[in-house]
């Protein structure tokens, strides 16, 4: 996905951004949302706990877009973050983000609800980001 690796890449506004030192300015509201629910998938893997279903992705990207909006996140930061917000609330989830119906999003938001285990997050993300 644009923005996740560790070279300078441009985001769909055609900004540069450094994958080494990311911030959330760099990507719009989608793929700030993307991104969070990537790094919500390898907390899972991290956790080795298939239980954790991210059906709801709203508290994070809220915790993602909102104080912290324009400072820099490394990777380890923001997935030190994730664990601080699932430490007290381990089911994350996206299905009350509000958004078109049958927008890209909310497809891919629906199909990675269904899912149950971490690689099929990763999977469905890994393909299904870039088009958002």
């Amino acid at each position: 996905m644009r923005g996740f690796s560790h070279s300078k890449v441009t985001n769909n506004h055609g900004q540069v951004c450094d994958g080494r030192v990311e911030s959330l300015h760099c990507f719009s509201p989608l793929e700030a949302e993307a991104k969070a629910l990537w790094l919500g998938s390898r907390l899972a893997v991290e956790l080795s706990s298939p239980c954790i279903v991210l059906t709801d992705c709203l508290s994070l990207v809220k915790a993602l877009r909102g104080q912290f909006q324009s400072w820099p996140w490394r990777a380890a930061a923001w997935l030190g973050r994730i664990k601080v917000l699932t430490a007290s609330h381990p089911m994350i989830m996206i299905d009350h983000i509000k958004r078109k119906r049958n927008s890209k999003a909310n497809c891919v938001a629906k199909s990675c609800a269904r899912k149950q285990l971490p690689n099929d997050w990763i999977h469905i993300l890994d393909v299904g980001a870039p088009l958002l």
